[in-house]
């Protein structure tokens, strides 16, 4: 209801602005006629837009623009507020890099051998991939002596958190009109925030408890400890701490980032191979070729890692990368149009890693092309040299734990695939329908059939 009350005073509000600012946009035309090109009867929809870009697919949206546009067009979210989108790999490798200067693994196979005892054979294993991830994270980000129900505490709150995050976007826009029209959502948002305060602030006094009570031989253990380290300029020269509401927050942003991503490429890289069979055998005899059968070194495991990174090219863990903005006075020119100071530029991940001049047959999976002689062999992930995919982004501004999250994947698809046999479940194909959460995920969580690869030998 919120939603629609918001769509009918949206298309009065806009109708109106589109006719005073018409006239506006008549005597800018001059400045601002080298932007790409784009409908500009979108612009009296565009709060629409941007409403959509929380709640509905906006990615078709985009995709018939680029049909109609090429691969870098613009639309306006108002009339004085255009966003330029990119959806050309070549173009995205110029502006973001050439213009830019044991534990968790052995919990995962336990809790998947208990599900396949329980449920005869069948596992969905989304939440014990979230246990697993978030288990390495929370210890990263607290400590080591985190217990078994703080680490249950903080699970919940974040599995919570990450499915209400996208709605909550809309505040970003227009906060004090948006609260009004979205109270209920609003108040989801601060009762969320209160018990992220409950939660976590016991974990961060114990944190400074421990380094007071270790003095001068205390040493850093955790994300939390280095928070408390740290100390804020002012502007009248002095420093401060952070505030524990800030640490909050910025716990919040470390359990939120890797946690979720993470999961949802297990998940999917083990989705494509439940429904290939001949992959998941070639894997898993390149596993069992290591003297023990334990993952170390990536560079030993080429076939692992191919598989990983197809599963990332077919399945990118989100539409966009963070907007990036131009800089300098004068903005700056993008694959031939001028794209004004601060204006905002989008790129498009899954479009880039589906272009068939770069990947044939892409909509298979494929992990040969990442070995010698295929199309991805030798890949940049960093996009320092060019760009096929980006999965993490590109340039100054991707992802910074692109090393740990494919550590962490490359290490439980092993487990997982050296462990057990996996299949679909009789009568039930894998479903690989999109929804968008944080990030892109499995509409319906994986379902598999598993057996013990001992009871298979």
């Amino acid at each position: 209801m919120e939603d629609w009350v918001y769509y009918s005073l949206s298309i009065t509000l806009c109708l109106t602005l589109s006719l005073v600012f018409s006239s506006l946009r008549k005597c800018k035309a001059a400045g601002s006629s080298f932007l790409p090109p784009g409908p500009t009867s979108l612009t009296a929809f565009g709060p629409l837009l941007l409403l959509a870009w929380t709640s509905v697919n906006i990615e078709s949206v985009v995709r018939v623009a680029r049909s109609w546009y090429g691969p870098v067009f613009t639309l306006y979210l108002l009339p004085s507020f255009p966003v330029v989108f990119v959806a050309d790999r070549a173009v995205a490798h110029r502006v973001l890099v050439q213009l830019g200067s044991g534990r968790a693994a052995s919990g995962l196979v336990d809790g998947i051998a208990g599900q396949m005892r329980s449920g005869k054979g069948v596992v969905v294993i989304e939440g014990l991939l979230h246990d697993a991830v978030f288990h390495v994270i929370a210890c990263m980000c607290f400590g080591q002596g985190l217990d078994d129900a703080a680490i249950a505490a903080v699970t919940s709150l974040q599995r919570q958190f990450l499915k209400e995050v996208v709605g909550f976007q809309v505040f970003g826009s227009s906060p004090k009109v948006s609260r009004l029209l979205f109270w209920r959502r609003y108040q989801r948002m601060l009762s969320m925030r209160r018990r992220q305060e409950e939660v976590f602030i016991p974990l961060i006094r114990a944190c400074r408890a421990r380094r007071n009570a270790s003095g001068k031989s205390f040493e850093m253990d955790c994300y939390v400890d280095s928070l408390i380290s740290l100390r804020i300029p002012e502007q009248d020269g002095s420093s401060r701490h952070l505030t524990d509401g800030e640490i909050v927050a910025l716990c919040t942003e470390l359990l939120s980032g890797p946690v979720d991503s993470t999961v949802n490429m297990l998940q999917w890289a083990m989705a494509n191979l439940v429904t290939r069979p001949d992959i998941q055998a070639k894997l898993r005899a390149e596993i069992n070729s290591v003297a023990d059968g334990q993952v170390r070194e990536e560079e030993h495991l080429p076939y692992l890692r191919a598989v990983v990174l197809e599963s990332l090219r077919r399945h990118p863990p989100a539409r966009f990368i963070l907007p990036h903005a131009a800089a300098g006075e004068n903005g700056t020119v993008l694959d031939g149009f001028t794209v004004p100071k601060e204006v905002s530029v989008n790129f498009t991940l899954g479009d880039m890693a589906m272009d068939k001049k770069v990947w044939p047959d892409p909509t298979q999976f494929r992990p040969e092309r990442f070995l010698p002689g295929g199309e991805g062999e030798n890949l940049d992930l960093t996009g320092s040299k060019e760009i096929k995919m980006m999965p993490f982004g590109a340039g100054r501004r991707m992802c910074p734990g692109i090393d740990v999250s494919l550590l962490h994947v490359n290490l439980l698809v092993a487990t997982m695939v050296r462990a057990f046999q996996w299949s679909e479940v009789p009568g039930e194909p894998v479903d690989f329908t999109e929804t968008l959460e944080l990030t892109i995920v499995m509409k319906r969580p994986l379902r598999a059939k598993v057996v013990p690869c001992h009871a298979t030998s």
